[in-house]
């Protein structure tokens, strides 16, 4: 029995030696292992290319992905969080509150799915996913959608650390000096507290920079 499996697994290992595991990557008829630290990936099986070649793109669509998430998420999180801030206790304090809340406690996957659902099944106009923008490329369609979603979760995160952040600024000794010298609310805000008040904020944006790199 013993010797029949050998003959087998001989025949079978025979046959093989001449004929390449992927024939559509003109892979090498023998296996070898040396391959990654020669700089070659392999083949994928998926899309019946080379790694190095899909690598390429989808890394420059993760590149941009992570480029308009942080483009869009940083500035509107950073007016929302400073105008809640300096208007404390107002009726839009609470409105902009309220929404920083809602973004920040709802999933990615949870807001991506309805977002999908509405916009991409329902109404037809945006793609839900972004995995087109390296074969067709990028484009208002296919990139919409996958840059929204994290850009809506992280924002309410950023705009509840910049309001906190911007109420202990205002409440300092030096902005009520300021205030008391005859300077205006807004040069106030504008020449000391918002300087200030984005200390915490960036702090924040740089720990939440690696999340937005396998977004795609």
């Amino acid at each position: 029995m013993a010797r029949t499996l050998a003959k087998v697994t001989q025949r079978r290992s025979g046959d093989r030696r001449g004929c390449p595991r992927f024939q559509y990557c003109d892979e090498a008829a023998t296996t070898v292992f040396s391959g990654v630290l020669e700089g070659d990936l392999g083949c994928s099986t998926k899309f019946k290319v080379k790694v190095a070649a899909k690598l390429g793109p989808s890394l420059r669509a993760t590149g941009l992905l992570m480029f308009w998430v942080l483009a869009i998420m940083v500035p509107v999180a950073l007016v929302i969080g400073v105008v809640s801030g300096m208007r404390e206790g107002s009726r839009l304090d609470r409105v902009l509150s309220m929404i920083s809340i809602a973004t920040t406690s709802t999933p990615e996957y949870v807001s991506g799915v309805v977002l999908t659902i509405i916009f991409a099944t329902w109404l037809g106009w945006l793609n839900g996913s972004a995995a087109s923008a390296t074969g067709t490329g990028i484009s208002f369609y296919n990139f919409t959608l996958p840059v929204v979603t994290p850009a809506i979760y992280g924002m309410g995160y950023v705009a509840r650390m910049t309001r906190a952040s911007m109420i202990e600024v205002m409440n300092a000794q030096y902005i009520r000096t300021a205030r008391l010298k005859g300077l205006g609310f807004f040069a106030v805000v504008l020449k000391h507290a918002l300087r200030n008040a984005l200390i915490a904020p960036f702090t924040v944006i740089m720990l939440l920079f690696p999340g937005c790199s396998p977004a795609s």
